[in-house]
């Protein structure tokens, strides 16, 4: 008899926000930047291709042309590119109360044309510029409802008031973590099989230094030779003053040993937190980089002797699982998906807790063995998360949010 043939594929096309993918990127940007490639990839799944384009501001995309903007901003990654003009322009806008509102409007208006003519669209940044089209939002964390004073003004009204009707419209919801998958059941009375986890996983820029690797970088920055690192924007939600604090508590023959090197951009009601950094650095003890290009942050993580990372809040925790991937020892917070992230390839700590955060500091930059431990749990740990097989996963609930 002959072979039967495969069935046709039936081709669902799908539109994206691309707006994450603005240079710089964020973690978001990131996210969906891996995710796309992944897609493009392989775009077919149990009977159906899937054809994307997208939209970001006035410009629309083809497929062709999204692949390229995603191959473009992997080049602009390893380039170390540094926010152009329009960018800080934007982002210095998107600061203005109301304006937000005012440019998720403008968005849709700009892309409704587009969204017609495509059966689902896919919005990587918590809100949909839309609610015409049948949509599947990616929400992160409800760091808003939760801990409502550490979100910039401007964001926290907007998702206060598009957030839950956008969810209850969602055909499905994609999140990042089995955490936030519980706190939208919980905040939203979302039925369970409505809501989808798409992991993050880590570059392969994130990997162990080779000696060379570690003495190039630590002679671009002017690194210590050993010191704990501290990663994220100056804002309260990172709980950077915590860990300063924390750190000033350390014997002084730790902190000589192991300065403090802090890599993040400029935040918000970061005056007091500025302040402490400043009165480390005056006595040799702290190293304030601020941005460091993504070209660049592997390296720089890499050749840390712990990551210090106790943030109040998290959807899920990239540099917890960067790190790890980079053979470094972790300190993260006991709360929201950081252990759920970490599991027991960390230690943790109360974040809410300054004698916590010193004592878990001491007991790794003491304790050479426990740090070995970490760091080999940590590698393990690390190859548990594939872009591959999170991107099969964003193609089957794109697949069931149309069945």
């Amino acid at each position: 008899m002959p072979e039967s043939m495969p069935s046709p594929l039936s081709t669902t096309k799908v539109i994206i926000n691309l707006d994450p993918l603005m240079n710089p990127l964020t973690g978001i940007g990131h996210y969906t930047r891996e995710l796309l490639a992944q897609v493009l990839a392989h775009p077919e799944i149990e009977g159906t291709h899937f054809k994307l384009s997208g939209f970001a501001g006035h410009r629309q995309y083809t497929q062709a042309q999204l692949a390229d903007l995603v191959t473009a901003t992997q080049a602009a990654t390893s380039a170390g590119q540094r926010p152009g003009w329009q960018q800080q322009v934007r982002t210095w806008i998107k600061k203005i109360p109301g304006s937000q509102s005012s440019y998720q409007r403008w968005l849709a208006w700009q892309s409704q044309q587009a969204l017609q003519k495509a059966d689902l669209y896919w919005e990587p940044n918590f809100i949909p510029v839309s609610l015409t089209r049948p949509f599947v939002p990616v929400v992160y964390d409800l760091a808003y409802l939760r801990y409502p004073e550490l979100i910039h003004p401007s964001n926290l009204q907007r998702l206060q008031q598009q957030l839950p009707q956008a969810l209850q419209q969602a055909r499905r919801v994609q999140t990042i973590s089995e955490f936030t998958r519980q706190e939208l059941i919980q905040a939203f009375d979302l039925p369970p099989e409505k809501i989808d986890i798409i992991y993050p996983a880590v570059s392969a820029a994130f990997q162990p230094l080779t000696p060379e690797a570690r003495t190039a970088i630590s002679a671009r920055y002017a690194l210590p030779k050993q010191y704990v690192l501290a990663l994220g924007t100056l804002e309260p939600r990172k709980n950077l003053s915590h860990l300063v604090r924390a750190y000033q508590a350390l014997p002084e023959a730790l902190q000589h040993a192991y300065p403090l090197v802090i890599v993040g951009g400029k935040g918000w009601q970061d005056s007091h937190l500025l302040a402490d950094i400043q009165a480390l650095e005056a006595r040799g003890r702290a190293r304030r980089l601020g941005y460091v290009p993504q070209a660049d942050l592997p390296q720089v993580l890499g050749a840390a002797s712990v990551l210090a990372y106790v943030s109040c809040y998290e959807g899920f925790g990239m540099p917890i699982l960067e790190a790890m991937a980079s053979g470094v020892p972790v300190l993260t917070a006991n709360t929201s998906a950081m252990p759920e992230v970490a599991a027991h390839a960390a230690h943790w700590v109360d974040p809410f807790s300054i004698t916590e955060i010193t004592q878990g500091l001491r007991g790794l930059l003491e304790d050479a063995s426990a740090r070995a431990q970490l760091r080999h749990a940590g590698l393990a740990r690390a190859a548990d998360f594939h872009w591959a097989q999170s991107a099969q996963a964003l193609k089957e609930s794109w697949q069931n949010a149309l069945s």
